[in-house]
């Protein structure tokens, strides 16, 4: 029990701050949890995210074991829907890249009669585009040397500059121009940020 008016200053002193760190340790410990209930929820989302891309491609069981396994080293970025694969292993994005063309090529009536090799072939040569909005990816009038499939996002049918409709996710234009040997017969502009093959 301090006896003097300097011993009870001094305790008056250390008592202050004991308080004041009790509650810097306190607030840090709370702010700390706070801030892992929210990674933690930020990572579920992500997964769940990622479990959607691979339902949506229909990618097989075990390259989706593949895909969790390696995704929890990568999944503390910011991550967008079109960058989960660039973010995998050169070689899990071949083998997730593989099931993503086959099935966008299978949803295509043009490729139905063909044998599966022939379909793995063509998906074997798709080349992936990013596109961002109001970029016209065919210009009507042009020569045809290509078709393609849209994986993510949203176009518009433009012919003589008046909208004829919208096209999404699974759509596919310009097989017309390439199959037939003309010219363009419409302009596809990109209304969203989209994905192409």
């Amino acid at each position: 029990v301090p006896t003097s008016n300097g011993s009870r200053a001094f305790t008056v002193v250390i008592m202050l701050v004991g308080v004041a760190t009790f509650a810097f340790i306190t607030g840090n410990i709370s702010a700390f949890l706070a801030q892992h209930d929210s990674f933690k929820e930020g990572i579920e989302k992500k997964k769940n995210s990622l479990a959607a891309f691979m339902k949506h491609y229909k990618v097989p069981i075990g390259v989706q074991k593949e895909a969790f396994h390696i995704y929890q080293s990568v999944i503390e970025s910011s991550l967008s829907y079109t960058e989960t694969l660039e973010l995998m292993p050169p070689w899990l994005q071949d083998k997730m890249a593989k099931y993503i063309k086959l099935k966008l090529l299978h949803g295509i009536p043009l490729f139905d009669d063909l044998d599966e090799d022939c379909v793995s072939a063509v998906a074997s040569v798709l080349q992936r585009e990013l596109v961002p909005p109001q970029t016209d990816i065919i210009k009507a009038g042009e020569r045809g040397h290509q078709m393609f499939i849209l994986a993510h996002g949203v176009v518009e049918v433009l012919r003589n500059n008046q909208h004829q409709a919208n096209l999404k996710d699974g759509s596919w234009f310009g097989e017309v121009a390439l199959l037939k040997s003309m010219r363009r017969t419409a302009t596809i502009r990109s209304i969203t940020d989209c994905e192409v093959f």
